[in-house]
């Protein structure tokens, strides 16, 4: 699970990755009648400027260890149902699946499926 840690006066917040809540004005503007719709005193709403100062685990040394992968990393897959090869194919037909744009390892794989090989 990746974090993101940032200071308010001495206390440090840490806070899981993710994207901020947004509060209804509505709700904001009018008086609270249960714990559920007062503000959060102890985790006020992010601003501007909390996001600039905020920090990802794999920026710092001591919590590398929290976050398993950096952005645009890929995971292992859950269920794996394909392996990776090496394959050679002739250059006319690797362009000619790559120009349909994304998804063409697909469409080789599906290709193959519908030539029945072996």
């Amino acid at each position: 699970m990746a974090v993101v840690f940032t200071m308010r006066g001495d206390v440090v917040r840490v806070i899981p990755l993710g994207l901020p809540i947004a509060r209804n004005v509505k709700t904001m503007k009018r008086k609270h009648r249960s714990a559920a719709e007062m503000p959060d005193l102890e985790n006020p709403e992010w601003t501007k400027r909390d996001f600039a100062e905020s920090k990802r685990t794999w920026e710092i040394p001591e919590l590398m260890h929290l976050s398993k992968r950096k952005p645009g990393e890929r995971g292992p897959q859950k269920a794996p149902t394909k392996q990776q090869v090496t394959l050679r194919l002739d250059r006319d037909v690797l362009e000619r699946f790559r120009s349909t744009g994304p998804g063409w390892q697909s469409r080789i794989n599906k290709a193959l499926r519908k030539a029945r090989v072996g």
